[in-house]
């Protein structure tokens, strides 16, 4: 299965023709890989560019060679958790301006000024809404639109 792949390697990334994500290049982080294969494949109808990481570590080299426009990344990853990989991508002047949206089911105060302080645009709360994160998606279109 083609999703399959995606998640065993980072550098399978796929392209829909579909018009609504406009390209925009998405990095999925979640080290759980039913919710990373089912949000892929949302995406991917969608016309987003995909590629998926299971692990922080997986996310910054991903990041790296996809240069993603968005990165949505649970906060909650083994060995490099969401705030260490987005204090990462912004230290790097190649991921910098990616627009960053930590994942979470965590909803605490302490939570989202922690993810705003590690550099993340937005908190977005599981179970994800599909009109939520295409919100999200989209202001993230109009911002890559701008920079680019």
């Amino acid at each position: 299965m083609k999703d399959d792949a995606a998640i065993g390697n980072s550098s399978t990334t796929t392209n829909a023709t579909n018009a609504g994500g406009g390209g925009l290049r998405v990095l999925l982080v979640d080290d759980h890989v039913e919710s990373v294969l089912s949000v892929g494949r949302l995406l991917r109808s969608q016309g987003y560019q995909v590629r998926a990481a299971l692990s922080g570590i997986e996310a910054v080299s991903a990041a790296v060679d996809f240069l993603p426009d968005v990165a949505l990344i649970d906060l909650s990853l083994p060995l490099l958790d969401g705030f260490a990989v987005a204090r990462k991508l912004r230290s790097m002047s190649s991921t910098r301006a990616t627009f960053l949206v930590a994942l979470t089911g965590w909803d605490s105060e302490d939570i989202v000024e922690r993810a705003r302080s590690a550099g993340f645009d937005r908190h977005m709360v599981k179970p994800l809404s599909f009109d939520a994160m295409r919100a999200v998606l989209s202001e993230a279109h109009a911002g890559a639109a701008t920079l680019g």
